[in-house]
């Protein structure tokens, strides 16, 4: 691969953009100081594309992104919230918007997967030496988020300080499940009709693995349903006897990997108490399930409130919190980093953003229904976790109006 000017700004745009919003030393990190030294990269990056890059920006782009940032501040003004929340949506969206314009989808897709590749490995040797690492902890940085949970720093990638059953592979993200979810994604992109499953892709796989997130771990195979779909399609559309038999031994690793790790985690305890157990409603993880399912009816239940504009980010809180006590639930996160968009601002930018979803969908599969399976795994990932303030899913659905 060439290396110049523009390579190099993809991969720090790109890596900037992962790291800015999602990553344990920014979403919940104690240090302020760390957080908004990401925050201003993210700004110098955002102002060096405005005074040296050629932006190319569609009509149709200037129009939704213009309609968003309307509903929000409609939102702000009917519901008197002229708080910095508002503020930092605008910022994201306006970056999402511009960052997309830059960087081709083609050249967005080929780094963000190089770099999740890197990182995967890295975070991979680190999840083979957990016990060392944690026997000798006291000779590495350790970070603390918000929650009190320490995790050991290596840059790219961190190594939890506590285990439970077992280490969990977080990866630089400060929770598994999210680490799970950029993983994923990377291995949506990589997969394609007629591609033979490659070093990459297990490498990526077994990323999703060690993760041990229970949404993760559904959603990959999810994923290699449909690139089981989309490779049948291929074949049978067309004969390529040649592509299906190169790198056919890729193929027989990856089958008799994963049919080992599967037999290995319904016959192992541990495993089958961390990933399954949150399904049990004795079990305390059962909490999570519980969280994620009132998160579906608990911003239902605000957006059928608040219909046109949305509640804003300063009452959402307490509106989601009254909504689980009138029903007799215990305190939880609101997780549903999609419906937030409806709950929050109302139907315009609900509807706005599931439009720019949808399209981006439709750059990453050609068959309509390989779309709806990846269209309902990004709901399934945006339904876990909060991901309303990631840079990165404030970017990617503005690639489906590129050329528009």
């Amino acid at each position: 691969m060439k290396i110049t000017k523009n390579t190099i700004f993809q991969y720090i745009s790109i890596f900037i953009l992962i790291f800015s919003t999602d990553t344990f030393v920014t979403f919940a990190n104690k240090n302020e100081n760390i957080r908004t030294t990401f925050f201003i990269l993210t700004l110098f990056l955002l102002l060096y594309i405005l005074m040296f890059k050629y932006i190319r920006l569609s009509r149709t782009k200037i129009q939704i992104w213009l309609l968003m940032i309307l509903s929000i501040l409609c939102c702000m003004v009917i519901n008197m919230d002229i708080g910095h929340g508002n503020i930092y949506i605008i910022f994201l969206l306006a970056f999402g918007m511009i960052l997309s314009s830059v960087i081709t989808y083609d050249d967005f897709k080929k780094v963000f997967i190089n770099i999740m590749v890197i990182i995967c490995t890295f975070s991979l040797i680190l999840y083979v030496f957990t016990g060392i690492i944690i026997r000798y902890y006291s000779y590495f940085p350790i970070i603390t988020n918000i929650r009190g949970t320490q995790v050991i720093c290596f840059g790219v990638s961190n190594v939890c300080r506590f285990i439970d059953e077992i280490p969990r592979n977080y990866g630089p993200f400060w929770e598994p499940g999210v680490y799970a979810i950029y993983l994923c994604i990377a291995l949506i992109f990589s997969l394609r009709a007629g591609k033979p499953i490659t070093k990459r892709e297990i490498i990526l796989m077994l990323g999703v693995l060690t993760t041990f997130s229970t949404a993760g771990i559904i959603i990959l195979f999810i994923i290699f349903f449909d690139y089981a779909y989309i490779q049948h399609i291929f074949y049978r559309d067309r004969t390529r006897k040649n592509v299906a038999q190169k790198n056919n031994h890729f193929k027989i690793i990856f089958v008799v990997i994963t049919i080992a790790l599967a037999v290995f985690a319904f016959t192992n305890y541990n495993i089958r108490l961390v990933v399954f157990s949150k399904f049990l409603k004795q079990d305390y993880r059962y909490s999570s399930t519980l969280a994620r399912l009132t998160s579906i009816s608990g911003n239902l239940y605000i957006w059928l409130e608040h219909p046109l504009f949305g509640s804003g980010p300063s009452k959402l809180e307490s509106l989601y919190l009254s909504y689980l006590r009138e029903r007799g639930y215990a305190a939880n996160s609101n997780t549903n980093g999609f419906l937030i968009h409806f709950s929050m601002y109302g139907i315009i930018n609900g509807i706005l953003y599931t439009y720019c979803l949808y399209h981006f969908i439709n750059l990453v599969r050609q068959k309509k229904t390989s779309k709806l399976i990846i269209f309902i795994i990004f709901l399934m990932m945006m339904s876990t976790e909060p991901l309303m303030l990631s840079a990165f899913f404030n970017t990617i659905p503005f690639y489906g109006i590129n050329k528009r």
